[in-house]
């Protein structure tokens, strides 16, 4: 989770691991104002299920506030000798 402020707005954004996307979420009324989808690929497979790989899950703000860092623990997420 990570929380930015801007003025008088308050955002906290919300890794969503298992659908590949960010939740953001104004704080000052309590509700989700979007979902920010991340899937760098979207494939269609039977019964309604689809196929991710980025897997969001830590966030990190920049000290100024104008970036949000998204770290990735799915496909190639690490290297290999």
């Amino acid at each position: 989770m990570a929380i930015l402020t801007n003025g008088n707005r308050h955002v906290l954004y919300v890794t969503r691991t298992n659908d590949d996307s960010l939740g953001e979420v104004d704080i000052d009324h309590e509700v989700q104002t979007q979902r920010i989808n991340l899937s760098w690929i979207h494939l269609a497979l039977p019964g309604g299920h689809f196929l991710t790989g980025n897997y969001p899950n830590a966030l990190a703000a920049s000290h100024d506030g104008l970036r949000l860092y998204v770290a990735g623990g799915g496909y190639q997420c690490c290297g290999y000798p």
